[in-house]
């Protein structure tokens, strides 16, 4: 899809999409309604062969949009459950690392909350442009450094230390699952059928034997409508961070606005 439709806002893009595929609809009843006519017009069973070839071709496309969208809402969760996740063992980490003596404490407490900022201010930012940021890689580095070179001296520190490896390991496994969902979609070549499909779908509608009409423009259009709000909703959550209904930093900024206060 056009890099436009999530860049815009979803009202604007939502008309544009429908706008484009009802006026398809309805400028092709109105040049093809006399042409179906004087093509299929000597075929006795032109109703059963129209609408044969329309439940063929709704039941394909019904099918792949039905798989398609399975996929982009899913990859939709899983990147609100990679931010919540990786917030989490953020807000873990910074708790468990108030145990830690000084300076080993206040240092820790420090990189949480610059990679945490760094977060919401730049990759976000980066997240936006369909991009998966390695920006922060430095600031991960700093808490796995601040973490592995602590060297407790009871075994009550110790314990502290193991919780917070636990916690990065987990930090790091969510950050990584946010990296991957920011750089999947849904390839260009399915979109292309996708578009290709709907088009298809629509066009055969021209050629449904009608005698009003009226009562065409509304089948047509009908069609039209349904198609594209089944297509609009794959592009809107194809991209998790992109778009007016992009996953939010909500869960880190909570983080650091209360826990890391």
């Amino acid at each position: 899809m056009p890099e436009w439709f999530t860049d815009v806002p979803t009202a604007v893009s939502l008309l544009a999409f429908l706008g484009f595929f009802l006026l398809f609809a309805a400028g092709g009843v109105m040049i093809f309604r006399r042409v179906s006519r004087l093509i299929f017009g000597m075929e006795g069973e032109w109703r059963d062969l129209a609408t044969l070839c329309l439940q063929a071709g709704v039941t394909f496309f019904a099918l792949l949009l039905a798989l398609l969208s399975f996929a982009a809402y899913q990859n939709y969760t899983e990147a609100r459950i990679a931010v919540s996740s990786e917030a989490a063992s953020l807000a873990v980490m910074y708790r468990e690392g108030s145990s830690l003596p000084e300076p080993d404490r206040g240092v820790l407490q420090a990189d949480l909350r610059a990679y945490t900022a760094h977060v919401i201010n730049k990759e976000w930012g980066e997240h936006r442009q369909g991009e998966a940021p390695e920006s922060g890689q430095g600031h991960v580095r700093k808490i796995q450094n601040g973490i592995l070179s602590f060297q407790g001296k009871t075994p009550a520190e110790n314990n502290i230390q193991s919780a917070l490896i636990s916690a990065f390991k987990d930090f790091i496994n969510a950050r990584r699952q946010r990296l991957t969902a920011a750089s999947v979609g849904v390839p260009g070549l399915l979109w292309s059928v996708l578009v290709m499909g709907v088009l298809t779908v629509i066009a055969l509608t021209w050629f449904l034997p009608v005698n009003r009409a009226r009562a065409h423009f509304f089948l047509s259009l009908s069609v039209a409508f349904a198609a594209s709000l089944a297509l609009y909703s794959i592009v809107a959550v194809d991209r998790p961070f992109k778009g007016s209904v992009s996953v939010p930093p909500t869960a880190f900024e909570l983080v650091l606005g209360t826990t890391m206060r």
